[in-house]
This record gives C-alpha cells, structure tokens and sequence, in this order.
C-alpha cells in the first residue's frame, strides 16, 4: 500500500528541496519507515535538537524516497565482429551510503582487511579521539558551548592535523584503518587502528598536539590508546569495525555474522534521535565516515569482473519506483 505525501525531497544536496524535479513522492509504509518518521518528529520536541529538526526531516524524507527507486539501464550487445545482437535492459538499486547494498560493500571490504592480516599478522594500537561537547570544559577552552555541529568541525579538523604529522613525522608510511562513530549524545568521536607501537614520548606528543595545539580536546578525555601485542587477535579487528559502524546503520543490524564485538557487546543499536542527528550532519555536510591509508585502501578495493563476456553499448539510464513506473530520463545517449 502506497499513498501520496506533499514533502519534497531531494536525492542530491538539502539545500535543493524547493527545486526537485521529481515532485510529491510515495512512502512505501514499512517499520523502517515508521520509525524513523517518528523520530524526527521527536527531535522537535528536545531543545538540544530542535534547531536541527528540520534537517533531520529532510534527510528522512531522502532516506525514505530514494528507498523506492531504481535505475534501469538499457544498452545493446555488440557481437565480436560489431554486428548489434540485441538489446539488453537491468536494474540497478538506488545505492547510497545508508542502503543495505552499501553496508554489504563495506562488510566485503572488511572480510578482505581481516584476511589479509591474517596472512600478514602484524600487532596493533587503537587510538580514539574525542572532542569537546556541550559542557563546562568546552566553554573554558573555547569560550562557549561547543554544539554537535562545530564538534564535527573540530575534530575532522583536528584528525586531519594529526594523521599528517603521525604518517608523516611520527611513524612514516604506517597503516592505519579510521571510523568516525557516534556517541550517545550524537556528538562525533574517532577510533583509529594504527599498526604499530608507539613509545610514551610518541603518545604525550600526539596527545599534546590533539589537546594544546589544535585544541580539538581535552588531555584527560580526548586521546586513548590501547596496544595489542598479540597478532593472533586480527578478528578483533573487524569486529571492532562492524561494532563501529552499526551506529550509521538505521535498523543498527549490521548484516555480518559477528554479532558480538571483542569485547562482548551485542553489535546492534537501533538509532535514537542522537544519531539519527549524527547521520543527518554527515549527510548535509559530507562527511566520511570512514578512511585509510593508501596501501589499506588498496587492500580493500574490490575488483569487479564481467562474468558474461559481453561487450555491452548502454545508451540509456531511466529513474523508476520499484513497481518499474518511469518518473523521468536520466542520461541518455545515441546508439552510434
């Protein structure tokens, strides 16, 4: 069952919800769907999160719709000798980084990580990184209530700071694996997987520069480190990652079948109006929520191969509902 709703939404930036092309759309009513109605209707109700309600019922709204599209590609197959062999059509999911498509992606990439330090044990050190919040200590350091959305500004800032001077000063050509997570306030943290040791001289210098250089946080609470000497605990590592990122994953399943982290915790955490916030300022801004070194990412970069053998001329990509009703022409181009 569908039904008709006057909201705009937007399957690009927020700031273009007046201009959509595709007009009113339809809300497949799912408990997903719900859900997280309801809690952007909640986020008008609390006063740390009402300036922001708008924002996050734009970005339900986008969660919503672009849940009932889909592309279809239509090309033509070409033959060896470059005779036409007939026209060939498919579907292709609307995919962004909140789509269960997307999640299997990123559980893929981390399968591919953990399989490789098995084959490479090597010990590891995590380091997480917390900025200020909205409390006494950030007015004493930058002379005012620190909101949720300049503590994003602070430590993607800070973090950036950091990461060049560690791989590039500190620890030369390291390997590292970051994943900016939500607290239960919705204010951003950072956990970062080093692979090596530093020396306590290293760890007061990082933590000087987090805390009085770049004052992205306090000495106290702002840097953590842990050391894993053992090379055998690499699973760790991707339940760590999973347990991460089930905070960007609105049923907070997180698709693997590692259901508990290292540490015990159930890895589950249905969003709250906190991280339904957190996930809205990512989506506004763009920020990512996870990153590597380059030799990492290299890692973790999926080869795709054409299992068919076709050569395939695609001349024409269509936006559709799922019940395959044509809402307009994306891209189109002659068959030459």
């Amino acid at each position: 069952m569908t039904e008709k709703t006057e909201s705009r939404p937007t399957l690009g930036n927020p700031e273009e919800i007046e201009v959509n092309p595709l007009g009113p759309y339809r809300v497949i009513q799912t408990n997903a769907a719900r859900s997280l109605f309801s809690l952007s209707r909640q986020t008008r109700f609390e006063p740390d999160k009402q300036a922001y309600s708008d924002l996050c019922e734009k970005f339900v709204n986008y969660l919503i719709h672009t849940g009932t599209l889909q592309f279809e590609v239509t090309g033509q197959i070409v033959n060896p000798d470059d005779t036409a062999a007939g026209i060939v059509k498919r579907k292709i999911p609307y995919i962004h980084r909140w789509t269960h498509i997307y999640r299997r992606s990123i559980l893929a990439k981390f399968y591919q990580l953990s399989d490789h330090f098995k084959e490479n044990p090597a010990p590891y050190t995590m380091l997480t990184l917390t900025t200020y919040q909205a409390g006494q200590y950030s007015i004493k350091q930058k002379g005012h209530l620190v909101g949720i959305e300049e503590s994003f500004e602070i430590i993607n800032e800070g973090w950036r700071k950091l990461r060049d001077i560690i791989k590039n000063r500190i620890r030369k050509g390291v390997s590292y694996f970051w994943v900016l997570e939500p607290h239960k306030t919705g204010y951003p943290h950072i956990h970062i997987i080093l692979f090596t040791e530093f020396t306590d001289g290293e760890k007061q210098r990082i933590t000087d520069l987090w805390s009085e250089k770049y004052m992205a946080g306090s000495a106290e609470h702002g840097v953590k480190f842990s050391f894993e000497p053992d090379k055998t605990k690499i699973d760790d590592i991707r339940s760590y990652l999973i347990s991460y990122l089930a905070g960007t994953f609105v049923d907070g399943e997180t698709g693997s079948k590692y259901k508990y982290s290292s540490t015990g915790r159930k890895i589950k955490n249905r969003w709250t109006t906190s991280t339904l916030l957190f996930n809205a300022l990512v989506w506004q801004h763009g920020y990512r929520m996870w990153g590597a070194s380059r030799d990492l990412s290299k890692v973790m970069a999926r080869v795709i191969e054409d299992d068919d053998g076709e050569q395939i001329k695609w001349f024409k990509t269509m936006l559709q509902y799922v019940d395959n009703e044509e809402i307009g022409r994306v891209w189109e181009n002659a068959i030459t």
